[in-house]
């Protein structure tokens, strides 16, 4: 049966490679066999579905679905939302017989699903999972499933960074102090064509981080990077592309590989503070604030207030000290008007997840007071700056 069903859908993954070959990924990838009696979570409509047996498990891929979302809705120039998820299966370790810890494959009608090995503590594979499946829907949705899909490698390996940086703002310190270790930067036209499945290579890996940065910089208020990556993502020429977008003052590929030398050496000096905006702390507080469970079939999302009656089930005591890691973790990025709010829920989850009752209300109830200070304080400023321009 499991024979059967393996070679059913080995069949399927093949005939849609050769309907979308996609580069740096152009292997045939077989997703194993189906989990029975998995469960399905949703971080939000249209962004990712997420299928687990591992309930626990379940809570940190949210976590990290609206994590990596928030970080490449820029850089990959999002919707609000598709009109299908990206589905992300999490398969137990034990019923992984894959080489690769992450497979993704588009299915008819745009579908696309990552499957990724699971086990505690493998956060990095998950996220890979989650870039490598959100790139190859934007890909979907601008050429379809009958096009020549590519999910370029360097840019796999930049959103992975530029994730990382978003959940830990201290590795931008980290990939900064590593590239100024290279001696020998990698040309431009190597890291365009890098494939997925080459050999590994640290610099390849630091020059894509500012390669992504540099483009977006460039872009320009024509939105060059968009312009540029759309067509690339549909099997265009990348080089190519590259020069008919951007190189307007170039030369040729001496002034090009130049532009690309100097923007490499400017990014990864550029020391700019990772404040996040009003709008990002808003949407950051309210995501950590939200908690969803499953009853009787149905997802129920849970008042802050219902928190107390739960407290002691497995999953939620490990997310309850995870979020308050997190919080804490983020406190030298999130904007001066809700610093008091992400520092009092951060105390409400600690004393909640220690049993403290009375210490977690008091704690409850100045979060609701600090978010509503900030509030008011952004209607405050708002009115102020209205005054001053009239």
């Amino acid at each position: 049966m499991k024979a059967g069903l393996r070679a059913a859908t080995r069949w399927l993954v093949v005939a849609l490679a050769v309907a979308a070959s996609v580069a740096s990924g152009r292997a045939e990838e077989t997703p194993p066999a189906p989990v029975k009696a998995a469960r399905v979570f949703v971080t939000r409509p249209g962004q990712f579905e997420i299928i687990t047996l591992d309930a626990e498990g379940a809570q940190e891929a949210l976590g990290m679905g609206q994590a990596v979302w928030s970080a490449l809705e820029g850089p990959l120039a999002l919707p609000v939302a598709f009109p299908t998820p990206v589905t992300v299966r999490m398969v137990p370790v034990e019923n992984w017989k894959e080489a690769e810890p992450v497979l993704v494959a588009v299915e008819p009608g745009g579908l696309v699903t990552a499957w990724v090995k699971w086990e505690p503590g493998g956060s990095e594979d998950l996220r890979r999972a989650m870039v490598r499946g959100l790139i190859m829907k934007r890909a979907v949705a601008w050429h379809g499933v009958a096009g020549k899909l590519t999910v370029p490698w360097w840019l796999e390996q930049a959103s992975v960074a530029a994730c990382e940086m978003v959940q830990q703002p201290a590795m931008t310190d980290a990939w900064q102090q590593d590239s100024a270790k290279i001696t020998r930067v990698p040309a431009l036209e190597l890291l365009l064509s890098w494939e997925r499945g080459q050999a590994a290579s640290h610099e390849r890996d630091c020059a894509s981080v500012w390669l992504l940065a540099h483009l977006r910089a460039e872009a320009g208020a024509r939105g060059r990077w968009e312009q540029w990556l759309r067509p690339v993502m549909g099997g265009a020429d990348p080089v190519t592309t590259l020069q008919g977008v951007y190189g307007a003052a170039w030369k040729g590929g001496v002034t090009r590989e130049l532009w690309w030398q100097t923007g490499f050496h400017h990014q990864r000096r550029a020391r700019a503070v990772p404040m996040m905006t009003l709008e990002d702390t808003r949407a950051w507080l309210s995501e950590l604030s939200r908690w969803v469970v499953r009853e009787k079939g149905r997802e129920t999302v849970l008042a802050l207030e219902q928190l107390d009656a739960v407290r002691g089930v497995t999953w939620v005591k490990a997310a309850l000290e995870d979020r308050a890691n997190h919080l804490q973790g983020r406190l030298g990025v999130v904007h001066p008007f809700y610093m008091n709010a992400a520092i009092s829920l951060g105390r409400y989850y600690e004393a909640l997840a220690k049993g403290k009752t009375k210490a977690a209300e008091t704690a409850r109830e100045e979060f609701f007071q600090d978010a509503q200070d900030g509030r008011d304080l952004e209607d405050a400023v708002e009115a102020a700056l209205g005054r001053m321009e009239k």
